[in-house]
């Protein structure tokens, strides 16, 4: 009992990364459609009217080729906000994927802008998710280490 009490979940898999200033940051593997969805329904659940604010960096093969287009848009509806960085090797239209959004999608082609966009938007009581199942560009922790510059 005191092993289940004590686990912190798995890595990667909605980890809390952060809470402080009244804003929770988490880390994400989204690889496909389908968890992406499940995860933001489920944490849109948890928070209800909090906003959650998405980084989503599409790095899977599958994800990469396009196979999973039409899906993805979908997919993210329950954010308030997206930030989808498209890097080299995206052979399709992420602002067509990102439609369904009605305006909440933005695409980047640097993570850079990514997190200077997301640090103007992010306020206590924000939940924000970033959605990579590789490196991201470390912009977990520059995110980190601004929102810690902020407060100081």
């Amino acid at each position: 009992m005191r092993a289940l009490a004590a686990f912190d979940g798995v890595k990667r898999r909605m980890e809390l990364i952060h809470r402080g200033g009244g804003i929770r940051v988490y880390s994400d593997f989204a690889h496909h459609p389908t968890a992406i969805r499940l995860t933001l329904q489920g944490l849109r659940r948890n928070v209800g009217n909090a906003r959650i604010l998405v980084g989503m960096e599409p790095r899977s093969n599958t994800m990469r080729a396009g196979v999973h287009i039409d899906e993805l848009g979908p997919a993210l509806i329950p954010a308030d906000r997206v930030w989808l960085l498209a890097g080299e090797g995206i052979d399709w239209d992420p602002q067509e994927a990102l439609a369904p959004l009605d305006g909440r999608g933005r695409v980047v082609t640097r993570s850079a802008d990514l997190l200077a966009q997301m640090l103007d938007t992010v306020r206590p009581g924000d939940r924000v998710v970033f959605m990579s199942n590789g490196g991201f560009d470390s912009i977990h922790t520059r995110l980190l280490q601004a929102l810690e510059k902020r407060a100081a």
